[in-house]
């Protein structure tokens, strides 16, 4: 790891808040992806799980992927009681 535990939680709760942000902003999914995937390496380089050049196929990170579906059963119950208030 490149930095002392302490600092990593830090790091990681900040990346959670930045996922949110991004994931509430007007962006196409695949702009949030990039925007998350890019921040997530960068974590990830910082732990020691990722290293620059590595040729392996990286898809969405866990985190991301949780995110999403949080935000997507949020915004279908939003989405469900607006429908259900409509005469």
């Amino acid at each position: 790891m490149r930095t002392d535990c302490e600092t990593f939680a830090t790091i990681e709760r900040l990346l959670e808040t930045y996922t949110r942000s991004v994931l509430d902003a007007p962006l196409t999914p695949t702009s949030q992806k990039n925007y998350i995937d890019f921040a997530d390496r960068f974590v990830r380089w910082i732990e020691g799980r990722y290293e620059p050049g590595n040729m392996k196929p990286s898809g969405p990170s866990t985190k991301f992927m949780q995110l999403q579906s949080q935000r997507v059963i949020r915004l279908s119950k939003a989405k469900d009681h607006k429908t259900a208030r409509e005469p």
